[in-house]
């Protein structure tokens, strides 16, 4: 479990360090006159894009080679891309090295999930929590002391290279470490026929509809909270850890939740309080509620995605790279489509009401979590 916690460390870095830095590195990316909303959400998007790449084609492949080189090598392609992004001197190279972060975080998050599922089989979905709640807190510390840094004047390539130390130390550890093997795992035509099942679909969706609510909030956060609050361009990165706190609040405090009640009524429960605030922040006019709403998004949010991934595990009965890969696409997915839409629609609309677009898929996801939890008592 501690290799898994450096591991998601690493990954909560590769995830969270754009909002940050972004209201400060894109003028050096692209000048005053170019810096748009559309073209911030195209970083965050490519990230994403990479992300999902490699949890597409990295889980069979783990499945039969074993996790460790994936652990390893996920953990390297952040560092490098982290230094990368860090040395970058235009718009391109910035693009590129998001990618390539995107990848490595998305190998990260299709390896450490079924090694902590096969590891626990018996908890499974409070150890994903747990497991979790380590991205969540080590987003906190990365976001506060980014934010920090660049408000006492620091620059943000220095901090970045600061950053790709935690994903290197990640690696040599991991690299030491015994890790289990996965088993149950679904391999070549397998995985085909695990595509096709209906549960396995329904849970997809889920899992795209909690991507979209985490990252079109987290993404859009310290920017819209400087502008609706009127802060300094580095002020709105601590709005941000507030909501990853939240977030890894939230997936603590999910065995208590199991030892009350299900997997099933807390996901419908954090689907529709995501939707609710959603709503809210998008439609009242006080600036300060907005703000508050999306923040407390973080704590209904979190423990979506990794209650989701053990939900889908004990119904499906598998634990595999293919499948925690595969889910996990369907996931990032949302937060690929997420920001960029946002950004575009916001160029033309405010960035305020397009804050609500995440509120649609959740709902929709709310309704398929009730017809899966139906038809497990029939």
């Amino acid at each position: 479990m501690i290799g898994g916690m450096g591991g998601m460390g690493a990954l909560a870095i590769a995830t969270t360090f754009l909002p940050v830095i972004l209201p400060v590195a894109a003028r050096d990316f692209l000048g005053e006159a170019g810096v748009s909303y559309e073209r911030m959400g195209r970083l965050m998007a490519l990230l994403s894009a990479g992300f999902v790449g490699a949890l597409l084609s990295m889980g069979p492949a783990s499945d039969r080679w074993g996790p460790k080189p994936f652990a390893l090598g996920g953990c390297l392609l952040v560092a490098f891309g982290l230094l990368g992004f860090a040395a970058s001197q235009g718009y391109v190279m910035a693009m590129l090295m998001a990618a390539l972060v995107g990848w490595g975080a998305g190998t990260l998050d299709m390896v450490l999930s079924p090694i902590v599922a096969s590891a626990y089989p018996e908890r499974r979905v409070a150890a994903l929590n747990r497991l979790h709640s380590a991205y969540s807190l080590a987003a906190v510390a990365a976001t506060g002391w980014v934010a920090v840094w660049l408000q006492t004047g620091g620059r943000w390539g220095t901090v970045l290279t600061w950053l790709a130390l935690e994903p290197a130390l990640a690696g040599l550890w991991l690299s030491i470490c015994r890790l289990r093997q996965f088993d149950l795992a679904p391999a070549g035509s397998a995985g085909l026929k695990l595509a096709r099942h209906p549960g396995f679909l329904a849970w997809a969706f889920v899992l795209f509809a909690t991507g979209t609510i985490m990252a079109g909030v987290a993404q859009w956060l310290p920017i819209f909270a400087q502008q609706q609050l009127h802060l300094p361009r580095t002020g709105g990165g601590l709005f941000l850890s507030a909501f990853l706190l939240a977030g890894g609040l939230s997936r603590l405090s999910v065995g208590w939740i199991l030892q009350h009640g299900s997997a099933a009524g807390a996901l419908a429960v954090g689907l529709a309080g995501s939707v609710a605030l959603l709503v809210l922040a998008a439609t009242i006019p006080s600036p300060v509620v907005a703000v508050a709403a999306l923040v407390g998004a973080g704590f209904t949010s979190g423990l979506l995605w990794p209650t989701v991934l053990g939900a889908a595990s004990e119904e499906l009965g598998q634990v595999g790279g293919t499948l925690f890969g595969w889910l996990s696409a369907a996931g990032n997915t949302g937060c690929f489509i997420a920001p960029w839409a946002i950004g575009l629609l916001a160029d033309h609309l405010g960035l305020k009401p397009m804050l609500i677009l995440p509120a649609l898929p959740a709902a929709i996801a709310l309704w398929v979590v009730y017809l899966r939890t139906a038809r497990a008592r029939i």
